[in-house]
């Protein structure tokens, strides 16, 4: 998978998490045939790993937040998006970014 195929089904899952935020759940049945055995439902985490784990140092996404933190940090924007559709709009606005 390229950078830009990975980043278009990024996109793309962000997308539906921001239409379907108020569903019990959204973060865990996103319907996305093209992501649903990838790593996070990520194509980033499924682009870039090493041995089938995440290597964040790698991912465009955690490259905007800083070295030093990756998606699953308490904090980022990324978890703070299970909790705010603001902050789900956010995450799909930095990855259109990437």
């Amino acid at each position: 998978m390229t950078k830009a195929e990975a980043k278009k089904l990024c996109v793309k899952k962000w997308e539906w998490l921001v239409k379907n935020f108020n569903e019990p759940n959204a973060d865990m049945d996103i319907d996305i045939p093209e992501i649903k055995d990838f790593n996070a439902h990520c194509a980033y985490c499924e682009k870039y790993q090493i041995d089938g784990k995440p290597d964040c140092i790698k991912c465009p996404i955690v490259k905007t937040f800083g070295i030093d933190e990756n998606c699953f940090m308490a904090g980022s924007t990324f978890a703070k998006s299970y909790w705010s559709l603001k902050e789900t709009k956010k995450m799909l606005k930095l990855i259109k970014q990437t």
